[in-house]
């Protein structure tokens, strides 16, 4: 983005399971996020993923397994 002067003002959080193991539980879940001003500073949009994850209820996937 950074490189071609690109900036944006939303972004969509994806999440899903792993499909190839369907003994395990399967979810998925997606939400969008807005910011309050375009951008393209890697902080700030690991920032508003980081919300959108949370939304979805999913962020402990991250760190444990689900």
């Amino acid at each position: 983005m950074r490189r071609q002067r690109l900036a944006t003002a939303s972004l969509i959080v994806f999440v899903e399971t792993n499909r190839f193991r369907p003994g395990d539980p399967q979810h998925c879940a997606s939400q969008g996020v807005q910011l309050p001003v375009a951008t393209a500073d890697t902080g700030k949009l690991t920032s508003a993923v980081l919300r959108g994850l949370a939304t979805t209820g999913q962020e402990r996937c991250f760190s444990a397994p689900c």
